[in-house]
């Protein structure tokens, strides 16, 4: 999805049963554990939904792995996490390497689609939560805050429905939260190779809208150009 920099604007199947990732044993037959909840103090936590960073696909364009760039002392999947786990109870990372689980402690769950892009991750985070809806957060919008999210997640969404944001006019979303009924839709675009997260959310059909007055708090970070940008303004 694109967005805005904060100083200047760009514009910018095989299923297998998910498992955690861990820095130690990544064994076919390893346990997946429950979503670990967060230590510390949260005000006005959300239990209704699955907090789920994605963390997933082959960052082509950075050349690296994005989730692991730092930022102000922070990586990119590390300020993800700390974000959703002031707004929720439970927080997974989707999609992400052992080289990732190692810098995080909450569980990492490979997505079950090869190559299948966010909508591996969406799937991914469904078949780990059976009960809950759940909330995609991209780990390259390392200027994302809690107000953004708790925007977007309460209330709770269930059934077919989605709810997601929109930055300076345009759908943001892998900031959304995405009840139920959603996961046959994202499934039909991974059998058939629709793998756009918009034609996803025509599939779905019932989306509500959440506009954020701070777009640039939704700024995404794909090339190298554009995190010499952020990181230049940042230190």
């Amino acid at each position: 999805c694109n967005s805005n920099n904060p100083s200047d604007p760009w514009q910018r199947a095989r299923v297998t049963t998910p498992r955690r990732i861990s820095a130690t044993n990544t064994s076919d037959g390893a346990e997946t554990p429950p979503a670990t909840p967060l230590g510390g103090t949260l005000t006005g936590v959300i239990r209704h939904t699955l907090g789920v960073v994605l963390a997933g696909g082959k960052s082509q364009r950075m050349g690296t792995d994005k989730a692991l760039l730092p930022l102000d002392g922070v990586t990119f999947v590390q300020h993800a996490v700390d974000v959703l786990g002031t707004v929720f109870s439970d927080v997974i990372v989707a999609g992400g390497t052992v080289q990732v689980a190692r810098t995080v402690s909450v569980p990492v769950v490979p997505d079950v689609v090869e190559d299948g892009g966010p909508l591996a991750g969406l799937i991914s985070a469904f078949e780990y939560e059976p009960d809950r809806s759940i909330f995609l957060l991209a780990t390259d919008m390392p200027f994302v805050t809690a107000t953004e999210v708790r925007s977007v997640a309460d209330p709770v969404v269930s059934g077919v429905h989605a709810r997601i944001a929109v930055a300076a006019g345009r759908d943001q979303p892998l900031c959304g939260t995405y009840g139920r009924g959603c996961f046959s839709k994202a499934m039909y675009g991974t059998a058939s190779g629709d793998l756009s997260m918009h034609a996803f959310l025509r599939r779905v059909g019932n989306v509500e809208r959440v506009h954020i007055d701070l777009p640039d708090q939704l700024a995404n970070v794909n090339t190298p150009a554009e995190y010499e940008a952020v990181t230049r303004d940042t230190f």
